[in-house]
């Protein structure tokens, strides 16, 4: 049974619409004004956690629905790989509860994804390499012994100083 055209064109018009607003939605949600108190702290939208709430649900609710019902073609491996998706979601939530940077007078107090953190002092700081040009963006501090350095895993402040 084929579909007649304009169903499929309607099919990608509205995947497209929900995209576009889905992106303009993180968009407005990291361009948002924070309150002064929190001009030191670099740390990630909530829009953040919605996603990675959002990606590790559906992932989990159709991994169990792959494993209760699973049809003719069902197999364990099919919800394992929906487990894996939604593992996914896992890195942003941590990061949105773990990674918070505070800059304070003598350095930068920072969070890792997983847990954990620690300071680097300014006085300690003997390389900073921008990473604006990279897809990650962003910048990496390295202290004197070159040791694996801290790169803030926040998005960048957006232009014109409304972060």
């Amino acid at each position: 049974m084929t579909r007649p055209a304009w169903s499929i064109a309607l099919q990608w018009v509205l995947w497209a619409a929900a995209m576009g607003a889905i992106m303009a939605w993180l968009a407005r949600s990291r361009a948002r004004t924070r309150p002064a108190a929190d001009a030191q702290r670099l740390t990630h939208p909530r829009s953040t956690l919605i996603v990675g709430l959002a990606c590790s649900f559906l992932f989990s609710g159709v991994a169990l629905a792959s494993a209760l019902w699973p049809g003719k073609t069902g197999s364990p491996g099919i919800s394992l790989a929906f487990l894996a998706f939604a593992a996914l979601g896992v890195p942003l939530i941590l990061d949105y509860r773990n990674a918070r940077h505070t800059l304070t007078e003598d350095g930068l107090r920072y969070g890792r994804t997983w847990g954990g953190g620690g300071t680097l002092r300014w006085r300690e700081v003997r390389r900073l390499r921008s990473e604006v040009e990279s897809a990650v963006g962003g910048a990496h501090f390295s202290d004197a012994a070159g040791a694996a350095g801290v790169r803030p895993s926040c998005p960048r402040p957006s232009p014109g100083g409304r972060d």
